[in-house]
Formats: C-alpha cells, sequence, structure tokens
C-alpha cells in the first residue's frame, strides 16, 4: 500500500513539474526567440513606405530622400478627379509596405493638361436617362439631391465642385457630377424611398461587370460608408454583402428644405466568409418566426 502511495505522489510530481513547463518554461523560450527574429538587423535596416499620394513630384521626392530611398517617375496616367492636377495618384510599393534602404519607388502622376468635357442636354430627362448620357460623356455622378418639383425623379440641375453647371459648360473628364431631382408634385419638403435588398450581392458584378455603387444610385441613393472583414487587403474581388443599413425592403422617408437635401446613404459590409450570410440569414428567420 505505502509503495502504491509513492508511486501515486512522484507521478503527480512529475505531473505537475511538466505542466509548470508547459506554462512557464516554453513560453519563455518562444519569447525570446521572437524577441530575437524581431532584433534581426535585416528586419531593422526595413523602411516603411510613406505615403504620397496627394503629394507634387517634389514633394514626394524630398520625403523618399529622407527616407533613404529613390524615385523614378512613370507616364502620366488617365486623369482622376479625386486628386489635385500633377499630383501623385499611384505609387509601387504602397505606402506601408517595408523595403530596404535604397529601393526605387514608382510614382505616376495626375496629367496637368485635362481634356475638357461639355455638360450635355439633360432638360426634363429621367435621372435614369442622364445617369446614361453622363456616363456616356466619362462623367460620373456623385451625390443625389432631391428638391421641391412636381417631375418625380427628373434631373433638374446639376452641380460640380458645389456650383451649378448649365447644359454647354465644360468640366475636366471623369468629373464627379451632383444631381438634383423633383421630389414628385405629392411630396413636398419630403421624399420616401425604397430600400432594396442587397445582402449576397458582390462587390463587382461579374456578369454585367456592374459595381455596387451603381446598383446603390440606379435605387435613388447615395454611397454611405464601406466596412470590409479583412484588414490590409488590396483589392475586392469575391467580396460581398452580408449586412446592410438601413436594413432592406423598408420605406425610408427623409425631409428636405426647399433648396433641396441629400437623398438617404446606405452602409455596406462586405465579406467573403460564406458562413457570415448564412449565419445571418439564419438569424433572420429566427427573428421572423
Amino acid at each position: 500500500m505505502l509503495a502504491k502511495n509513492r508511486i501515486i505522489v512522484i507521478s503527480l510530481f512529475f505531473f505537475t513539474f511538466g505542466a509548470l513547463a508547459v506554462f512557464f518554461v516554453i513560453p519563455s523560450i518562444i519569447q525570446d526567440k521572437l524577441k530575437k527574429y524581431t532584433n534581426h538587423t535585416e528586419y531593422k535596416d526595413l523602411i516603411e513606405v510613406p505615403n504620397l499620394l496627394g503629394k507634387t513630384i517634389s514633394e514626394a521626392s524630398e520625403i523618399l530622400k529622407q527616407n533613404n530611398l529613390k524615385v523614378i517617375e512613370m507616364p502620366v496616367s488617365p486623369y482622376n478627379p479625386k486628386f489635385p492636377k500633377g499630383s501623385v495618384i499611384r505609387q509601387d510599393p504602397f505606402s506601408g509596405d517595408l523595403v530596404k534602404g535604397g529601393r526605387t519607388i514608382y510614382l505616376t502622376l495626375n496629367p496637368e493638361l485635362v481634356t475638357q468635357v461639355m455638360i450635355p442636354n439633360y432638360s426634363d430627362k429621367s435621372f435614369r436617362s442622364v445617369k446614361k448620357i453622363i456616363g456616356s460623356s466619362k462623367l460620373k455622378i456623385g451625390k443625389i439631391f432631391y428638391k421641391n418639383n412636381y417631375a418625380e425623379n427628373v434631373v433638374l440641375r446639376l452641380d460640380y465642385n458645389g456650383k451649378k453647371i448649365n447644359i454647354g459648360d465644360t468640366v475636366p473628364i471623369f468629373s464627379i457630377i451632383d444631381v438634383y431631382l423633383g421630389a414628385g408634385k405629392n411630396n413636398i419638403n419630403e421624399k420616401t424611398i425604397r430600400i432594396p435588398d442587397l445582402i449576397g450581392s458582390f462587390f463587382l458584378n461579374y456578369k454585367n461587370g456592374i459595381k455596387i455603387q451603381e446598383v446603390i444610385k440606379d435605387n435613388f441613393l447615395n454611397v454611405g460608408n464601406f466596412y470590409f472583414d479583412e484588414e490590409g487587403m488590396k483589392d475586392t474581388t469575391g467580396f460581398f454583402i452580408y449586412k446592410q443599413f438601413p436594413s432592406a425592403n423598408i420605406d425610408t422617408n427623409f425631409m428636405f428644405i426647399t433648396e433641396g437635401g441629400m437623398s438617404p446613404a446606405i452602409d455596406l459590409h462586405f465579406t467573403r466568409d460564406s458562413t457570415k450570410l448564412v449565419v445571418l440569414t439564419d438569424s433572420n428567420n429566427i427573428n421572423n418566426d
């Protein structure tokens, strides 16, 4: 009996010692290895590429010089209205990437001379008609506003950079144009819009090449915030919507002043994880039962 108890005591001792080794010794060794790795000479010498978008070539060159990086200017790109003329609109490697000292950063600039586009005739035309005309003129629809007018969803006014533009005026190619629509004869200083169901829709419809932003605008809504569940993602391939706000299939009523007010915006959450869509669908079914 005594021998049996001794064996049990010895077994408990080795078990306890082993557990202590797992919880204290091994993590200590791993932590020490990580410290050695992160203090490695090559890792410490890597340089984080600065964000150069929107900078002039002289500003970007000076920043790169201060960071022991070189620069090569690439041929100019088609005009991008989101950036000033002559500024950096693309860089390779991307900002935040880690590179060795002396690495060359390739910069693409917005052109200084920009093709001008004439504003087409939009008088008494529906929003969908004007949207097609603007698209064919290499312009883009920006924000959607409503104002009091009996002609529902007919374009009443176009704005560029917050200022009204008339038929025949010129703007830079690829410019973003805001539109004012009539609310309809039964809508005075208010408008009700049905929210579409976008759950499961891809960021880009690969069959027709239409992005989700265009689908939102076709429903007379503004593009809100987009949230992606992956950090540091470089492209939107394969992302689809698993959550939206406002919720689908509800009527959203909004008020506006006589001069006009912005249509509601819709926020979207994107994922590539199909289980999120299943879980959300199941939870909705439970709530509806």
